[in-house]
């Protein structure tokens, strides 16, 4: 099963994820990381909407990067068929940055 590490970007730290979560695809990775963006959330919106969790897969490949301001409407869209509309609620980066 795939490894998948969210690295969390705030305004001043990047706080890596050293060890990982097995899930078994990339959609599974971006629910993850919406509830886990979800859950920093409570209570303190206003201070986390600028944060991000940066998804990459065990080569150290970017997945996707899900901002906290937009997780609440977002939905996954598989990255070979993501439009560019898609665009404006989180950032996806092909592996390779490409």
């Amino acid at each position: 099963m795939p490894i998948y590490f969210f690295n969390l970007k705030t305004a001043s730290l990047d706080i890596p994820d050293p060890e990982g979560t097995e899930l078994p695809d990339e959609e599974s990775a971006w629910e993850h990381a919406r509830l886990v963006a979800l859950e920093l959330m409570k209570h303190r919106e206003t201070l986390t909407r600028s944060w991000r969790i940066d998804v990459r897969d065990d080569e150290n490949g970017q997945c996707f990067e899900l901002l906290f301001a937009t997780c609440e409407n977002s939905t996954f869209i598989p990255r070979r068929c993501k439009p560019a509309l898609a665009l404006a609620s989180s950032t996806r980066m092909p592996k390779g940055g490409q």
